[in-house]
């Protein structure tokens, strides 16, 4: 599958009107609980490492950019809110790690050969 990347469209909710466009070649996002950031990921295939770029949407910049990480937004039991991430290299290369959600900043980290994941509930 190919995929033509188009850039991230800000969107005036009242009106429909575009107030801005960002380059980026992200295929997926994720918004943090507090509507404040954007999670942009890309992820081509197994041989490529994943990225992640958050995006203030309170500046309307791109703060934060980390290879070999692919997060998404997960809260703590206690609330507060991190970003958890998991990737394949490989069959026998899995990828998982915990960051700080402002600047991607990585909390912790494992990889194994065993296929592992993230049990998240709401």
């Amino acid at each position: 599958m190919d995929q033509t990347p188009l850039g991230l469209e800000i969107i005036r909710t009242s009106d429909g009107s575009r107030t801005a466009q960002i380059e980026t070649d992200a295929g997926e996002l994720s918004l943090s609980a507090d509507g404040r950031f954007l999670y942009l990921r890309y992820w081509a295939d197994h041989y490529t490492v994943p990225w992640t770029e958050v995006f203030d949407t309170s500046s309307n910049q791109v703060i934060a950019r980390q290879s070999g990480l692919y997060a998404s937004p997960a809260l703590r039991i206690n609330g507060d809110p991190l970003l958890v991430s998991t990737y394949s290299l490989s069959e026998n290369s899995h990828h998982m790690s915990v960051s700080r959600p402002e600047d991607l900043s990585v909390i912790s980290e494992w990889e194994g050969a065993g296929y592992i994941a993230w049990l998240m509930t709401q």
